[in-house]
């Protein structure tokens, strides 16, 4: 990875999309000291925040907070016993961080940023099909572990699975699949009692939104 400098994180943003960033990041900030969180819940929200964010701008940097982000929000999953999430962020999103730095290293523009691309309609079904059979298989493994909310916990794992395969290989339907994750994990933290992990989440939804209209767009010049 480049090194690292804020004038290469932050090149082509808009006003609107530093804003957005500053004004979560405050949030945050404000809500910890409210509800009195504990550090590590303020870590993950706020290197989750940084990510996704620069995950929607197609920026590399999105990688390097994505490591902070999966060693804090797995020890936060864990002590709310939902072990999906932990599995997921541990043995799943910390390696493929090193995966996607590769792989969008090696399919970056001349100003940096990612060639985007979209699915055809057959594979889009395909990946729907097999995304359904791991949902219900997964579940079934949750349950045996003991884990919390099985069906919630086994979608967001499952789906977040095929998301981060499809956005390390730069597809723009990542994003349609984040936005289910976001929903049901917004349900998934409210049941767990853990308020800034729900404003994390809601964070991350708005941002797939924009993500999406981001992605689509960038996939429509690639074309």
């Amino acid at each position: 990875m480049a090194k690292f400098e804020l004038n290469s994180i932050l090149k082509n943003w808009s006003i609107f999309e530093i804003s957005w960033l500053v004004v979560f990041f405050i949030i945050g900030i404000i809500l910890n000291i409210v509800w009195e969180s504990d550090f590590v819940s303020t870590l993950a929200f706020i290197t989750g925040i940084f990510c996704v964010v620069l995950a929607a701008k197609g920026s590399i940097w999105n990688y390097a907070f994505g490591l902070i982000n999966c060693i804090t929000y797995a020890y936060v999953a864990f002590h709310s016993l939902l072990y999906g999430e932990v599995i997921l962020n541990l043995l799943y999103y910390l390696p493929m961080q090193f995966i996607g730095i590769h792989l969008w290293m090696r399919n970056t523009t001349t100003d940096k940023r990612i060639q985007m691309k979209e699915l055809t309609l057959s594979k889009q079904i395909g990946l729907f099909a097999i995304t359904i059979i791991c949902v219900i298989l997964f579940q079934q493994f949750l349950i045996m572990l003991g884990s919390t909310y099985t069906g919630l916990d086994s979608i967001t794992t499952v789906v977040s699975v095929v998301a981060q395969i499809l956005m390390a290989l730069r597809y723009k339907e990542q994003w349609l699949l984040w936005i289910i994750v976001n929903i049901i994990s917004i349900i998934m933290w409210t049941l767990a009692g853990n308020p800034i992990m729900v404003l994390m989440w809601t964070a991350y939804l708005i941002n797939a939104v924009y993500g999406y209209y981001n992605w689509n767009k960038g996939a429509k010049l690639n074309v």
